[in-house]
Formats: C-alpha cells, structure tokens, sequence
C-alpha cells in the first residue's frame, strides 16, 4: 500500500542523482551592508564566499527599452542556478561562475540574483543576471 510519501530511502537517492549533476563551480560572494559616506549611502560590497559545485544554465533575454533607448533592444543574460540543498545562500548574494563542465573559465562571470533562491527537498534554484558594471572587482 502507497501512501504517497516520498520515503527517506527514495529521498536520498533522488538528491544522490541531483548531486551527480552538478556539473559547474562556482563562487558565492557575499553581501557586505554599505557605510554611509559623506553623500548618503555607500556601495554595497561583496566577499569571497564559499566555493560550491552547482548547475548554471545560461539564456539571453532581449528586453526592450523605453523612450530613453529609443526603443532599442537590450540583451540581458540570465541564468538558472541551481545549488545543493544545503548551500547558505540568499537573494543579497551574488555568485561568481569559475568553471562550466569543468573547464575552468578566463574570466569568470558574476551574476546577481534577482529571484530567490527556492529550496525544496532536494535543491536550492535562483534566477540570476550577469552583473556587467564592474562592480564586481
């Protein structure tokens, strides 16, 4: 008899498979509170977090600008973050992308989180867009 539970044993198997593709390394840089300076607020600023394994699937967006672009498209690359359930992690974070499939990359991307991260049973998942001002140096 079923009862439609997800048993501890299925559970772990299933988060042993998840685990298996994470594929991807990366950086979590965490958010550091801005000082005031003498015109108001500061910058927020970022420290080298831990370095984790996880999956990141890239995709460009063009969104269309309003009358200060003329209308113009602007790409903006998103990304699907995908961590293991036990990462520390919040939407104040950033992360910075150090090696796809395990090849280490020239320059690293840094993204910002704009939606979440989630965490289910199995997996924390956020939606990322790569930070292109320079600030993360």
């Amino acid at each position: 008899m079923s009862t439609g539970m997800i048993t501890p044993v299925t559970l772990r198997r299933l988060r042993t498979t998840y685990d298996s593709g994470l594929q991807d390394v990366g950086q979590i840089l965490t958010y550091v509170a801005p000082t005031p300076n003498a015109y108001g607020a500061g910058n927020a600023t970022y420290t080298a977090g831990s370095i984790v394994r996880c999956l990141v699937r890239e995709y460009p967006i063009n969104e269309a600008k309003g009358e200060g672009f003329g209308g113009a498209q602007v790409a903006q690359n998103y990304a699907t973050l995908f961590l293991p359930r036990d990462t520390s992690i919040n939407n104040r974070n950033r992360f910075k992308l150090t090696k796809i499939r395990g090849v280490t990359l020239a320059s690293p991307r840094t993204y910002e989180i704009v939606a979440g991260p989630q965490q289910d049973q199995v997996h924390h998942r956020a939606t990322l867009r790569l930070v292109t001002d320079g600030s993360d140096s």
